[in-house]
């Protein structure tokens, strides 16, 4: 058998399931949190770039596709390796801005 015999890659006609689009539990603290302070930036995490890069892809499809409010950054933290994972709940009047900056 090839390297290429063993993927398993099959076709099945069928919808996925209809679960909930959730932000993944380790978030689920932090985001209370944040919510908690519409307006008001967090850093939610300090890791590698790539894995901050995934949280926050991961945050973008849960969080931000359910609630138009949320709002996730990624910055590399000042004198260091790490990168930062922010996450912001706007409020009604920077919804109004980021509005206008669209135009």
């Amino acid at each position: 058998m090839t390297r290429r015999e063993g993927i398993g890659i099959e076709v099945s006609w069928e919808a996925p399931p209809d679960d909930k689009l959730r932000p993944p539990r380790v978030y689920h603290e932090a985001l209370a949190k944040v919510k908690a302070r519409p307006g008001s930036w967090a850093r939610i995490r300090v890791a590698q770039a790539s894995t901050v890069y995934d949280g926050r892809r991961r945050l973008e499809a849960t969080a931000g596709a359910t609630d138009e409010r949320w709002e996730f950054l990624n910055k590399k933290l000042d004198g260091s390796d790490t990168y930062g994972l922010f996450a912001r709940y706007r409020t009604p009047e920077q919804m109004e801005a980021a509005q206008r900056k669209r135009r």
